[in-house]
């Protein structure tokens, strides 16, 4: 088993990346995906969530993500309070997620927090989905989850994109045509030089 953790700022793609990884033969992981999971289904961390944010927060003994979300990316300490929560529940999942398939070729596991947490160290390589700027700000702008002052918030939390980047083995491109981002997918999987 090779593995990769595969990370990116928000709105680069990573999560288009990680489903051509998985459409070429790799077994995949998505830590969003995994955090959203137990948000519905974990009733300790619901607890623990009431508990250190407050009532307001669950609704009909369910997680209120967006208010909670606001709530959180109001400030650093609360960005903090509440990974400590999450993020070692995450990282037991996803240890266990890497045992179940050490018997796999390739595996990649989206971490869109993969440096400022320490989860890189589970990994064999790391690759970065990258976009240009003003790309960026598109999709951003475009995506109706999100308001402006919403991504503000989230991309004050994160390491910036070229840091990142830097510590990176790989680097993906996502400027041009899903196409073009797929084949750079391809061209990763069939080289052999970064397996072990």
């Amino acid at each position: 088993m090779t593995t990769i953790g595969l990370t990116g700022g928000l709105g680069t793609g990573k999560s288009t990346v990680l489903k051509f990884f998985g459409s070429l033969g790799a077994r995949t992981w998505d830590a969003d995906e995994a955090v959203r999971r137990e948000l519905e289904a974990n009733a300790a961390l619901k607890r623990k969530i009431r508990d250190v944010f407050g009532e307001a927060f669950l609704k009909n003994g369910r997680v209120d993500k967006k208010r909670l979300a606001a709530e959180v990316f109001s400030s650093r300490r609360k960005v903090a309070r509440l990974e400590r929560l999450v993020h070692p529940i995450i990282k037991k999942k996803l240890a266990a997620f890497l045992r179940r398939n050490r018997k796999s070729g390739v595996v990649v596991a989206e971490v869109p927090l993969l440096f400022e947490t320490d989860f890189y160290k589970l990994f064999d390589v790391t690759a970065c989905v990258v976009a240009s700027h003003a790309i960026l700000r598109k999709r951003l702008l475009h995506s109706h989850r999100l308001t402006p002052q919403d991504i503000a918030r989230r991309v004050r939390h994160q390491m910036p994109l070229s840091r990142k980047s830097a510590r990176c083995d790989m680097i993906i491109h996502n400027n041009g045509t899903k196409s073009q981002t797929y084949m750079q997918v391809k061209k990763i999987m069939e080289e052999e030089t970064w397996k072990s």
